[in-house]
C-alpha cells in the first residue's frame, strides 16, 4: 500500500513538471531607418497569468513556472506599436519586434482661463496674486487703484489736495510695507506718497502681495509685508495691446504696449500711458474740489539681450511728466 501511494505521488509530480515550463524572449525595436536593436525596459503582459514584467537593459525577459498550454504575451513601449504573440504546444521562445510609430506632434497648445485673484501655491510664503486678468477687470487704474478688488490691501488718500495716496497692510500705514519692482526696492522716502499713482496698472503683468514680516534680502522695510510688481516682458507681450477709457466725469486714459522680436537674441517692449482728469468736482458745493485736477504722461522702453550661452542682459528707461 505504501508503495502504491509513493508511486501515485511521483506520477503527479512528474505530470506537473511536464506541464511547467520557462519562457525566454527578447524585445527589439525597429526604427524608421530599418535598424533593429534591443529595447530595454519594455512592458510584457501575460494575459492568462494576469501579471506583467519589464525587460532588462538588454531587452531580454524570462517567465518561469508556466503551467498553461496556451500563453498570450503582449509587448508594449511608448512610441512603438504593440505586438502580440501566442505560444502553444510547449513553445518556450517569444521574440518581439516593435516598430517605431511616426506620430510626433508639431505643437501642443494648452488653453486655460486665468483667475483675477488667487493664492499662489508655488511660494513658501502665503502670497496673493493679482493677475493681468484681474487688472483688466478695472476699467482704469494706476497701481493705487489696482487693489480695489483685493481684501488684503486698502488704499486711501493721505492728502486730498495733492492726491497723495497711502496703502495700509495689516492695519499699519504704507511706510511699514516694502514695495518691490521685480524684486528691486522702489518708492522710498519722498516718492512713497505719490509713487502709487505713477505706475499705470495696465503696464503690470501681475502683483504679488505677501502679508507679515518677510526676508531682509531686499531690505528691512517689510514689517507688515511685501508688494512686488511684475511688468510686461519683451518676450511674452503681444505685438500690440491698446486700452482706452473715458468716464462720464471726463476722466480719460489710454494705454499702449507693443513688443518686437528683432532677432533671436534681441527683443524689446514699448509701453505708453496717458491719463487726465480735467473736470472739477464739488459735490457738496463747499467751494473745494473733491478731487485734484491731474494730467500724466508715462513712457517706458525695455530691452532684453539673450544669447544662446544662457546669459541675459536687461535694461531700459522710464520717463514721466
Amino acid at each position: 500500500m505504501k508503495r502504491i501511494i509513493i508511486t501515485f505521488l511521483f506520477t503527479i509530480f512528474i505530470t506537473t513538471l511536464s506541464f511547467s515550463q520557462t519562457i525566454h524572449g527578447i524585445v527589439k525595436a525597429q526604427h524608421e531607418s530599418g535598424e533593429i536593436e534591443p529595447l530595454p525596459y519594455a512592458s510584457i503582459y501575460w494575459l492568462e497569468g494576469k501579471f506583467s514584467l519589464e525587460t532588462d537593459q538588454d531587452g531580454k525577459f524570462t517567465i518561469k513556472n508556466v503551467h498553461s498550454e496556451k500563453v498570450s504575451l503582449i509587448a508594449t513601449y511608448i512610441g512603438y506599436s504593440r505586438d502580440t504573440l501566442i505560444l502553444e504546444n510547449g513553445e518556450n521562445r517569444a521574440d518581439f519586434i516593435l516598430k517605431e510609430e511616426n506620430n510626433s506632434l508639431d505643437e501642443i497648445r494648452v488653453v486655460g482661463r486665468q483667475e483675477g485673484n488667487y493664492i499662489s501655491k508655488v511660494t513658501p510664503v502665503k502670497t496673493e496674486v493679482i493677475s493681468a486678468a484681474g487688472l483688466c477687470k478695472m476699467a482704469c487704474c494706476n497701481l493705487a487703484e489696482s487693489f480695489e478688488n483685493s481684501a488684503s490691501v486698502s488704499v486711501g488718500y493721505s492728502d486730498a489736495i495733492t492726491g497723495a495716496r497711502q496703502i495700509r497692510l495689516l492695519g499699519l500705514s504704507g511706510q511699514y510695507t516694502q514695495m518691490l519692482d521685480e524684486n528691486r526696492p522702489v518708492m522710498r522716502g519722498i516718492a512713497a506718497p505719490f509713487g502709487l499713482s505713477y505706475i499705470p496698472g495696465q503696464w503690470l503683468e501681475s502683483i504679488q502681495i505677501a502679508k507679515g514680516p518677510s526676508s531682509v534680502v531686499n531690505g528691512l522695510e517689510a514689517i507688515t509685508g511685501q508688494i512686488n510688481m511684475e511688468h510686461r516682458k519683451p518676450t511674452t507681450e503681444q505685438p500690440l495691446f491698446v486700452n482706452l477709457f473715458l468716464s462720464n466725469m471726463l476722466r480719460a486714459e489710454a494705454n499702449v504696449a507693443s513688443s518686437l522680436q528683432i532677432n533671436p537674441k534681441w527683443s524689446t517692449v514699448i509701453l505708453g500711458h496717458f491719463s487726465t482728469d480735467p473736470m472739477e468736482h464739488d459735490g457738496n458745493d463747499d467751494g473745494f474740489k473733491d478731487e485734484p485736477l491731474t494730467t500724466q504722461f508715462n513712457f517706458s522702453n525695455r530691452w532684453l539681450f539673450a544669447p544662446s550661452n544662457g546669459m541675459q542682459l536687461r535694461f531700459g528707461f522710464k520717463a514721466m511728466s
